[in-house]
């Protein structure tokens, strides 16, 4: 004779793996951002880092380069220099905020996770 086990039983056990399973799925997404928590952080700090050291090179480079320019120039043009100076600039200022801008749309933060939770959610919905 086997011996069956109570169905109550059966119906722990299957509970049981089934939270097992539950806990997995939510220890490895947690997992995920916290390494991508990571990565984002340390590319912000590179990224503010970078674009202190590049405003301050760009500052220095610019009085300098200025300030030799116009007088080179001689008086008469000295007022020309300075205005095509101040376009040239205005121009580096506009292209280096839209490549920050683009910067920091290129890659949307915890988009890993957030598209791993995107197919867990499919996934119990199509009832699997």
């Amino acid at each position: 004779m086997s011996e069956e086990k109570p169905p109550s039983e059966a119906v722990f056990r299957s509970l049981k793996r089934f939270l097992n399973t539950i806990i997995g799925l939510v220890q490895s997404r947690l997992e995920l951002f916290a390494i991508e928590f990571q990565e984002e952080k340390w590319r912000l700090q590179q990224m503010f880092v970078w674009a202190v050291v590049g405003i301050f090179a760009l500052i220095l480079t610019a009085v300098v380069v200025t300030a030799t320019v116009v007088y080179w120039v001689g008086e008469e043009n000295r007022m020309t220099a300075l205005l095509l100076f101040c376009l040239g600039y205005g121009a580096l200022t506009a292209f280096a905020f839209l490549k920050a801008r683009r910067l920091v749309a290129d890659k949307p933060p915890f988009e890993q996770s957030l598209e791993e939770l995107k197919k867990d959610r499919s996934w119990l919905e199509k009832g699997n």
